[in-house]
């Protein structure tokens, strides 16, 4: 993956901070391009330095190219080496990662390093929300290791397996078909349990009624995520009308998803579609985050997001409709915003699939 420490240099020349301070292993990898669980990276103004232990230094210092690595061979003189070169570099305002460090993380850092630390996190954030053509890339091998695993997994799906089974099933084929891991647990909800958007699976046996399956691959750091909504023998009229309204609401965002269009506006979109069907108060969760290295990312589409579009996000777009103690059903596919509109990176059918009827 290509370094993105000279983006993050910049943005400090441009900020009112001296250096910017990356704890967290999300935005560590995506500065150096280097995996590791441990490490601080200090960006200035002109400069990264990436300290990091024995464990990971040869490797970092072979592959990082746009940051000087430095091996801190002793945790408890590590803070003495950074605050030498904190010192060194004139910095008296360090920004910090607020969303990343627990309190008493942030605490340890505020009495150890010579700087004032202040909140600096956007500072990435606003980078990462924006995708390169490489990311895009990595994005799209994860979402082809996930549908393929999907189309797999259809045809094993029997009344004999549990919920819990179904899971574990599409967890092998996506490790099979080239996934590093699973982008998260994944949900598979059946019957009345498909009316919990994040339920459990389980180890109730399959039975008629909806199957939805929310799920994702990890290919090269970079996440996929999709749900798709099955039903296990044949629908009722209500359950063919919930579906349809859930996938018209689906298909209507991504109509109007583009640059210049807000988080709020399509969140509300799906809402009244969903609404007018007779169906308010059972879309219970925002419309989109975004998806990148984290499942859960910037920008968002929800009722009290400010987010605005632009060119090189990459947005979930998931309205669901869930009915307690009947059935849920949720249709998610990520698409990527570009300068005229948005590019679906999922190409799963979505017309409702009857199995096993």
């Amino acid at each position: 993956m290509t370094e993105n420490i000279p983006k993050i240099i910049e943005k400090v020349r441009e900020s009112e901070l001296d250096a910017l301070l990356i704890t967290s292993e999300q935005n560590r990898f995506y500065a150096a391009g280097f995996p590791s669980s441990a490490g601080e990276l200090i960006v200035t103004g002109e400069e990264a330095v990436l300290f990091i232990d024995s464990r990971y230094f040869e490797e970092a210092r072979a592959r990082i190219k746009t940051a000087r690595v430095e091996c801190l061979t002793n945790r408890a003189k590590s803070f003495e080496v950074m605050g030498e070169f904190l010192k060194k570099s004139g910095v008296k305002k360090l920004g910090f990662e607020e969303g990343a460090l627990s309190f008493a993380q942030y605490k340890v850092y505020a009495d150890h390093l010579p700087a004032e630390l202040v909140p600096g996190q956007k500072l990435v954030t606003e980078l990462r929300a924006v995708k390169s053509a490489e990311e895009i890339e990595l994005l799209k091998n994860a979402q082809a290791v996930a549908s393929k695993s999907f189309l797999e997994l259809i045809p094993r799906i029997s009344r004999d397996m549990s919920e819990r089974d179904v899971a574990t099933e599409l967890f092998c084929l996506m490790l099979r078909n080239g996934a590093d891991d699973k982008a998260f647990d994944t949900i598979s909800v059946n019957a009345e349990h498909s009316s919990s958007p994040h339920g459990h699976p389980d180890g109730r046996k399959l039975k008629n009624g909806f199957l939805t399956i929310d799920f994702g691959a990890r290919v090269a750091g970079y996440n996929s995520d999709t749900t798709r909504t099955l039903c296990i023998g044949e629908p009722t009229p209500e359950m063919e009308k919930v579906y349809d309204t859930v996938l018209k609401a689906q298909l209507a965002v991504i109509e109007a998803a583009k640059p210049g269009v807000t988080g709020k506006e399509l969140d509300g979109l799906a809402r009244r579609m969903i609404a007018e069907a007779g169906y308010d108060g059972y879309f219970s969760h925002s419309l989109s985050h975004g998806l990148g290295i984290d499942v859960h990312e910037s920008p968002y589409c929800s009722m009290a997001s400010n987010d605005v579009l632009r060119a090189g996000n990459v947005i979930s777009d998931e309205p669901g409709i869930y009915i307690p103690g009947k059935f849920g059903v949720r249709i998610e596919d990520c698409i990527y915003i570009t300068e005229s509109g948005n590019e679906n990176l999922c190409a799963l059918p979505k017309e409702l699939t009857v199995i096993l009827a």
